[in-house]
């Protein structure tokens, strides 16, 4: 079954969080899987530490094979040597086979854990020997499915926030801040905290507002995702992350516009735009129009064109909302060096080497 939540702490958490907001409309509802049987669980989570998810897989699905069902007077009752030989370590066939002993023996009760706070049961679970503070809290989370879990020790979930709130590093004080803002619904948050740090999205794109909609296109450089207030092109990023689509002519219109770019096709007219930004920093992108395709400038060019200085030319192109229809790619340093890019250097040069390729 999935972890069970709704409509409900999804606009809490909405209400809360402006970016989370976005988020929650760009991803539509997450979904993730969760196992009740908290033995089981136990088990995997051991069975899974400091291991690749495919080396996982095949060791857990030996475990399934062998003891056809995982209960744990089968384990208690198995020999420590042919726990081992299914692919696990000496020391965490220990920790198995003891976990195993404990439930047996009534030692550890799972239906008092259930019935115990948050903190309690963690504590309880990290008694155990193998279970740490960030299995507690899986086991929490997916197994015993409470709803304001939040876990520091989560690398992805702490790059999540970094992304979602453009922070250099998620210190101690700032997961605080964020977990007594997303309480009580924190596991909900978690999710998309996830989704965003598994992603390769660089940055969250500041211009994107709730009322838009969403669309991605698969191009020969990466993920590109489209965002619209449904009349007019409002975003146009690098990102591979599941979105929720939605059907509209501005992202057709969008997407033939970019059949053509990377096809080496003479392109049609580009989609409407609305930029979203300063008077100053339209003017910027609006210039970035006008540069033309196979071409470069560079920053100083184009600062000397807008009568400004280098410095705050850069700054604007840095958060130019629509990439390649208003080719911030095109603008390089001086000596020709392949400075900054939102979406990635690596991203910058593969654009303009298709560009230099196809020399439309």
């Amino acid at each position: 079954m999935n972890f069970p939540y709704c409509e409900k702490e999804l606009q809490y958490l909405s209400d809360r969080d402006k970016n989370m907001a976005i988020a929650v409309k760009m991803l539509g509802k997450i979904e993730r899987k969760t196992d009740p049987d908290l033995f089981s669980a136990l088990i995997q989570n051991i069975v899974g530490q400091q291991i690749s998810n495919k080396a996982f897989e095949t060791v857990w699905q030996r475990f399934k094979d062998y003891f056809n069902e995982l209960t744990p007077k089968k384990i208690n009752d198995e020999t420590l040597e042919n726990i081992q030989k299914l692919g696990v370590s000496q020391k965490k066939a220990a920790y198995i086979k003891n976990i195993a002993a404990k439930v047996a023996a009534k030692e550890l009760d799972f239906e008092i854990l259930s019935a115990l706070s948050d903190e309690d049961a963690e504590a309880e679970l990290m008694k155990l020997d193998g279970v740490g503070k960030w299995t507690a809290e899986m086991l929490l989370l997916f197994s015993m499915m409470r709803k304001n879990v939040f876990s520091y020790g989560d690398f992805a979930i702490r790059r999540g926030l970094q992304i979602l709130h453009n922070h250099r590093e998620i210190t101690k004080p700032i997961f605080e801040k964020y977990r007594k803002l997303y309480s009580p619904y924190c596991s909900a948050a978690s999710f998309y905290l996830w989704e965003i740090g598994n992603s390769n999205l660089k940055k969250f794109p500041s211009f994107l507002e709730t009322g838009d909609v969403f669309a991605a296109y698969a191009s020969p450089v990466g993920q590109i995702i489209l965002a619209s207030d449904k009349k007019n092109l409002t975003g146009l990023f690098f990102g591979n992350i599941s979105v929720k689509e939605s059907d509209s002519p501005i992202f057709d219109e969008t997407k033939a516009y970019l059949d053509a770019y990377f096809a080496n096709k003479p392109l049609p007219s580009p989609p409407k735009i609305k930029f979203r930004g300063t008077d100053f920093q339209k003017k910027v992108w609006n210039e970035l129009k006008k540069i033309p395709y196979g071409s470069v400038t560079t920053y100083k060019e184009l600062a000397k064109s807008l009568n400004t200085s280098p410095r705050s030319v850069g700054g604007a192109v840095g958060k130019n909302p629509v990439a390649l229809i208003a080719p911030c790619h095109r603008v390089i340093g001086a000596n020709d060096a392949m400075t900054g890019y939102a979406w990635g250097i690596d991203i910058k040069e593969k654009l303009l080497k298709i560009e230099q390729k196809n020399g439309l």
